[in-house]
């Protein structure tokens, strides 16, 4: 008599249980394993991008300082706002004759070699006070075109003649003949808000605290996420042996509450 054999099909409920605790377990494992990567990401693209926004903000200040007229540079603070200002010396030359002993509308140099060549007119600023100094002559304006000074001047010289045949004395002399051709003073500020901005086009003034332009055609951001108050520019005198250092520093942060310090340290032009 032949025996029937039964197949058993499916699972009980305790390797139905097991294989559920199992899974469980495999997939918190998982999705731990992908959530700390995922934060990881996020964490390293965040503190990157801290990093970069601090370099650019850095970069643009130092290498737009590195133009900076002699002795023009000068902190301040406008309100709460700590500020750098200097005026950007665009193009420079040496002059034969240079209004000393009485005022003249004109005065000839030996040609620019290439470069902007209308601007503000600088001899010798030995100080910022010679800069800035509203009431002297030592920064004034100058014609838009630099062309050959006409015969019967000698070739290849040309003339600087200021808008309006204006007169300008020079009150000192450069012991080099050297000269500057500036743009207005520029000047970079924070405020109570994580900005760093550029202001321009403002005009000279003995004491710029209190006038920079709040109009958007005069000023343009650079930067943000800044811990407020943390900008801070700080400047060393030239000396004989050393020329003089601005040292800009700064704290970028996060929403996740990460920052970055950064500090960068510059090296001014020391011949006026």
């Amino acid at each position: 008599m032949a025996k029937r054999v039964f197949e058993r099909n499916g699972f009980t409920l305790i390797e139905l249980l097991m294989v559920i605790v199992i899974s469980g377990i495999l997939a918190v494992g998982i999705t731990t394993f992908i959530a700390q990567t995922s934060d990881t990401l996020v964490s390293s693209s965040q503190r990157l991008n801290l990093a970069t926004t601090a370099n650019v903000i850095s970069e643009r200040i130092s290498r737009e300082i590195r133009s900076a007229l002699p002795n023009s540079v000068r902190i301040f603070d406008d309100g709460s706002n700590s500020c750098l200002e200097f005026v950007p010396a665009i193009n420079s030359s040496e002059y034969l004759s240079v209004p000393l002993a009485g005022p003249a509308n004109s005065f000839q140099i030996i040609p620019l070699l290439s470069g902007v060549n209308r601007g503000y007119v600088s001899v010798y600023p030995s100080s910022s006070n010679a800069v800035y100094n509203t009431s002297s002559n030592t920064v004034t304006q100058v014609q838009a075109n630099i062309a050959a000074a006409p015969a019967p001047a000698p070739a290849g010289v040309q003339q600087v003649t200021f808008d309006g045949a204006s007169s300008v004395q020079f009150p000192t002399d450069s012991p080099t003949r050297r000269f500057y051709l500036t743009t207005q003073p520029v000047a970079f500020c924070e405020d109570s808000n994580g900005f760093v901005w550029r202001y321009f086009d403002y005009g000279f003034h003995s004491n710029s605290r209190s006038s920079l332009p709040p109009a958007a055609n005069q000023r343009q951001v650079i930067g943000n996420s800044l811990q407020p108050g943390s900008l801070a520019f700080e400047l060393t005198p030239a000396q004989l042996q050393r020329n003089a250092v601005v040292r800009v520093s700064m704290v970028i942060t996060s929403p996740r509450n990460e920052s970055v310090a950064i500090a960068q340290e510059v090296q001014l032009r020391n011949v006026p």
